[in-house]
């Protein structure tokens, strides 16, 4: 079951690359009111991260009890969401990390609800955590269409960029993409 998500991720990272060759830094770079000011760089630094927090986890050496994985606590790195060539790079590396992983024992996904003030920890594994930031890729590839769609509009991203594999399944404005 790993690998076929592994490969799925891997599918992600082409198509970001995509447009982090061929975008502007300039563009990258620019807030966009339909994003809430948000840039096209922030959205493509948060969900790297995410992939960030779930490899540094499983790196070789790492005990049992490290196996708490929690997303609020990423870095935050600037320059991923400055610079599409960097950026590149941190993904270029996690997708050499990310055929590797390897973990058969439970792992705990530690959450904080900020609203209620509350926090805990649920058994997670890592197909489920790699199928998370799949989908959450996916989802912030939609908001970085729409920020690519303004700040590059001559950029043509795949037809499947930011969809959804289930609607490309089932919708028939996609029907010629999967026969």
């Amino acid at each position: 079951m790993l690998k076929p998500l592994v490969n799925n991720a891997l599918a992600l990272f082409e198509d970001a690359r995509f447009y982090l060759d061929r975008v502007s830094e300039a563009a990258y770079c620019q807030p966009l009111p339909k994003l809430s000011m948000a840039t096209v760089g922030q959205h493509t630094r948060h969900f790297l991260e995410f992939f960030q927090c779930l490899v540094e986890k499983l790196q070789p050496g790492k005990m049992a009890e490290d196996l708490v994985l929690n997303y609020d606590d990423r870095r935050r790195d600037k320059r991923i969401e400055t610079n599409p060539r960097y950026a590149l790079m941190v993904m270029e590396s996690l997708a050499e990390q990310l055929p590797s992983l390897a973990c058969d024992e439970t792992m705990w996904l530690e959450y904080t609800d900020y609203t209620l003030g509350t926090s805990g920890l649920l058994p997670t594994s890592l197909e489920r955590e790699i199928l998370y930031n799949i989908e959450h890729t996916i989802h912030h590839f939609a908001l970085i269409k729409i920020g690519l769609n303004i700040v590059s509009p001559c950029l043509e991203l795949p037809v499947h960029f930011g969809i959804a594999p289930s609607t490309l399944h089932r919708s028939p404005v996609f029907a010629n993409l999967h026969g």
